[in-house]
């Protein structure tokens, strides 16, 4: 073989694994390198049991029901503002499609306002369901705020599972540690 075309293999190769993408799903959503252990073995249901997730011993939390939801808020309340987050995970009743219209529209909100920015978006699976993530961040003021959000479809119901991070202090470690509890989220039968 001439080595232009054993050049030309090799690069066609190289590009082929470099551009080979792994499923998309709730789990690699977010990169977490760093090897960090969180202590989250508080089991939380919501209110109507549709879903669980884990949490820390002490965190605060509240249940809220409403005719066509149910939620979960949680927060760690010892930390200060700029090194805080929160977990507001929800069971909406209805069908939602995850389409592309659907992630036009949610895409389209945060870039039309001004004070957001968004970092990265995808369809991914959960479960064989249809999911759909964005992470993006607001600066009003002197911290910024970030955002994740993992809509989740079913037939009749749909969940959203979100994380406000308050701050930059500790970002990455509260990055690394929402997306833990958020991932933690199971539906229940």
């Amino acid at each position: 073989m001439t080595k232009p075309f054993l050049a030309i293999l090799l690069s066609s190769f190289v590009f082929l694994l470099t551009n080979c993408e792994t499923e998309k799903n709730l789990n690699n959503f977010i990169d977490c390198d760093t090897p960090m252990e969180f202590n989250h073995n508080k089991v939380l249901r919501d209110a109507q049991n549709y879903f669980q997730i884990n949490i820390g011993q002490n965190w605060k939390r509240e249940l809220f029901v409403a005719n066509d939801q149910t939620r979960i808020y949680a927060a760690d309340t010892t930390r200060n503002y700029s090194s805080s987050f929160i977990v507001d995970i929800t069971r909406f009743k209805g069908r939602v499609v995850l389409d592309s219209i659907f992630q036009h529209q949610i895409t389209n909100s945060i870039q039309t306002n001004p004070q957001s920015y968004l970092i990265k978006e995808h369809p991914f699976t959960y479960k064989n369901q249809q999911g759909y993530g964005v992470f993006y961040f607001e600066n009003k003021g002197a911290n910024p705020t970030y955002f994740l959000e993992f809509y989740i479809a079913y037939p009749e119901h749909y969940y959203l599972l979100k994380s406000i991070l308050l701050g930059s202090e500790k970002f990455e470690e509260n990055l690394c540690e929402s997306m833990q509890v958020l991932q933690s989220f199971q539906p229940l039968p």
